[in-house]
Formats: C-alpha cells, sequence, structure tokens
C-alpha cells in the first residue's frame, strides 16, 4: 500500500443544486489533474531599517483542473451552456491507496468548462472547480483528510471524510462527544440524543445541510433528519463548540 496520495485517484460529485445522488466522474487524461494553490497577499509592517514589526497573510484560494476525454458512448459529467454550468456541486477526490489521508473535500464547488481539441489526443473538456465559502463557517473550503466511499457495485450509498488533524500545541482537548457519529433511516427516523461532556454548556451546535434540525440545551444536543426521498444516502456534519472546542459529528442517512 502507498504511504502518499499518488496513483489512479477517484473523483465524486453531488449536484447541491438538485439534491441530486453521489455519482463518480469518469477518469481524468493522465497527468491532467492539479490542484493549484494562489498564496494569499503577504501584509508587512516596518520599521526604520526595514526590519518587520510584524507580518500577516491573507487566505489561500484553490483551485482543481482536470481533462475529460469526448469518446464514444459517454456523456458529458456536467451540462454546461458555452462553459457555463449553473448548479453548484459537493467534490470529493480519493488517492488509490484510501487509507492515505490526501483526499480532498469540497463542500461547495463552482465548476466550469472549455472544450480543447487537437490531432494528437482528440477532443477534451477542461473542468475547473473552484471552491466557495462554506455553509458551515467553521470549516475551510477545501479540506484533505480521508474519503471513505460506501458502495456496492456502480451504486454509491455514501461517502465520509475525516479531516487530517494537524500537530497542536494546545492541551489534550477536553470536550468529547457521545455518541461520535449519527445514522438514520431514510424516513420516519426517530430524533438521536447527543451528550456533552467536559463542558458546563454548549456554545453553538449546527448542521451544514437543511435536512438535518439540531436543537441543544445545557450539554444534551438533539438531532433529526428530514425523511430522505433520493434513492442515495447523503451525509452530513454537525459542529458542535464548547469550551472554547470544536468537535465534528459525521452523519450519515439512508436512501428511500
Amino acid at each position: 500500500m502507498a504511504n502518499i496520495g499518488w496513483g489512479k485517484n477517484r473523483h465524486f460529485v453531488r449536484n447541491i443544486t438538485k439534491n441530486a445522488g453521489i455519482r463518480e466522474l469518469p477518469t481524468p487524461v493522465e497527468d491532467s489533474f492539479e490542484l493549484a494553490t494562489e498564496k494569499g497577499d503577504k501584509l508587512e509592517a516596518k520599521i526604520e531599517g526595514g526590519e518587520y514589526k510584524d507580518v500577516r497573510y491573507k487566505k489561500n484560494t484553490n483551485s482543481i483542473t482536470f481533462d475529460i476525454f469526448v469518446a464514444k458512448g459517454e456523456k458529458k459529467p456536467f451540462a454546461d451552456k458555452q462553459g457555463v454550468i449553473e448548479d453548484e456541486f459537493e467534490y470529493w477526490e480519493q488517492p488509490e491507496d484510501a487509507a492515505v489521508p490526501a483526499g480532498i473535500h469540497i463542500s461547495r464547488a463552482r465548476v466550469s468548462c472549455e472544450v480543447k481539441s487537437n490531432t494528437a489526443e482528440g477532443m477534451k473538456l477542461t473542468y475547473v472547480l473552484e471552491p466557495l465559502k462554506p455553509s458551515d463557517s467553521s470549516i475551510d473550503p477545501m479540506q484533505m483528510g480521508v474519503v471513505t466511499v460506501t458502495e456496492s457495485g456502480s451504486v454509491i450509498s455514501a461517502i465520509n471524510f475525516t479531516e487530517l488533524e494537524a500537530e497542536d500545541d494546545d492541551n489534550t482537548p477536553t470536550v468529547t462527544v457521545s455518541p461520535t457519529s449519527l445514522s438514520f433511516a431514510a424516513s420516519s427516523a426517530p430524533a438521536q440524543a447527543v451528550t456533552v461532556s467536559g463542558a458546563a454548556s454548549i456554545t453553538s451546535a449546527r448542521a451544514n445541510r437543511s435536512w438535518l434540525t439540531v436543537t441543544f440545551a445545557g450539554t444534551s444536543i438533539s438531532v433529526s433528519a428530514a425523511d430522505n426521498a433520493n434513492t442515495s444516502a447523503r451525509t452530513a456534519t454537525v459542529t458542535v463548540v464548547a469550551n472554547g472546542e470544536t468537535v465534528r459529528i459525521p452523519v450519515d442517512q439512508a436512501g428511500a
């Protein structure tokens, strides 16, 4: 197994605008996949002699580019009008070794398309994904971590994402939740309770998907899910803030 995220990666999207199921994109043209980072502007405060009093950086921005061949019997992966794709999408990229935490998750993205053609390679569609500000402001527009796909044959029922952890120089977190994840049936699922330990009270608790309802009081949280009329399973995250710490609870719901 690999230690880093090279090899033949897989790419998945979900149309957020149409609340569609998860689907896998065709394999991109070899060596066409690129994650580009534009470094945020550097802000300098200098004193006499040219030394820095302080330095700050604005946030980086990212984009993902890849090419798809136009081939016999295949459809375009995105519907566009002269390169403009109106809908918003959630996106995942999974390394060949799924255990490597080099996967990518973008909770909201805009996609654009450009057609290219030459005699050596034929016609290709070049897609650019640009992350948007997430509905959950506590997460980054683009996250890195482990992408786990639940599938049976060609049917993808769910994708779970676990963000890559960073070294933390602060004290060991004291806030924990129980249970650490939630699963709901497709319909008539009862509300589920989550207990927060290590804090006197909860500051906030909210979901990043509208089909979840989250309420809290003291150190208890109640999470309920609307019926899922789609045949595909769906996933969400409940973000809990307590005692100055943030805990995320993955949630999944079965398809109808």
